[in-house]
């Protein structure tokens, strides 16, 4: 018997769960609050690591497809404080001309999900399909007055305030009162060249972009 498998969120982990359920056979529905693939921006870039996002890509069969779009040279962070003391310093691995995928190659969120998508059939996400709640008996209640039943699993892919956190917890996310910022300067050596000697910096070749300054 097939089991009948709803994923919350069509995030890369949801994503990635349905590729996998597809490699064995196993049909799931991912609900998605979001209108359509291209609703919102999806954010800045993930890191995959070598036991986790990067194995997973393998098992999925898209290794290669990952490298296509993968930013080697993210792998590199240096984080510092306004007095240029270091407290996170990681440089990417090189092997001949290659550079190692062994710690944290980057890839866009968006192009990331849009590798997942196409691996799966069409019509496993059901766009427009905001989670209210889930009630005990697994049924699942949109915003759109729709109510969907009878699953065997529901997995909940959609964040820290995932719907589906109070079957495991009555413990809720809190701000802990730390906090970081981010930002870069296109061009830093012309445009903010004080700015530029001033940080530690990491340049993207050809694009000279200062970022990762805290």
């Amino acid at each position: 018997m097939v089991p009948k498998i709803a994923v919350v969120g069509a995030g890369p982990g949801g994503c990635m769960l349905a590729r996998l359920l597809h490699q064995h056979a196993i049909p799931c529905t991912i609900f998605e609050g979001e209108q359509s693939v291209d609703y919102r921006s999806q954010g800045g870039t993930l890191d995959l690591r070598t036991h986790t996002g990067l194995q997973a890509m393998k098992e999925a069969g898209l290794f290669s497809a990952f490298q296509e779009h993968a930013r080697y040279d993210g792998e590199s962070l240096l984080v510092c404080d306004k007095n240029r003391r270091a407290w996170v310093k990681r440089s990417s691995r090189e092997l001949g001309e290659k550079q190692m995928l062994v710690e944290a190659p980057e890839i866009d969120r968006a192009v990331l999900r849009q590798i997942l998508l196409e691996s799966v059939p069409d019509g496993v996400v059901r766009w427009d399909m905001k989670l209210e709640r889930v009630d005990t008996d697994l049924s699942l209640h949109f915003d759109n007055g729709v109510v969907e039943r009878g699953f065997d699993l529901i997995v909940g892919a959609d964040g820290a305030f995932s719907k589906t956190r109070q079957f495991f917890s009555s413990e809720r996310p809190f701000y802990t009162g730390l906090g970081g910022y981010q930002m870069y300067i296109p061009a830093a050596a012309e445009r903010a060249p004080e700015v530029y000697k001033y940080v530690f910096y990491i340049t993207v070749p050809s694009v000279n972009t200062l970022y990762e300054v805290y």
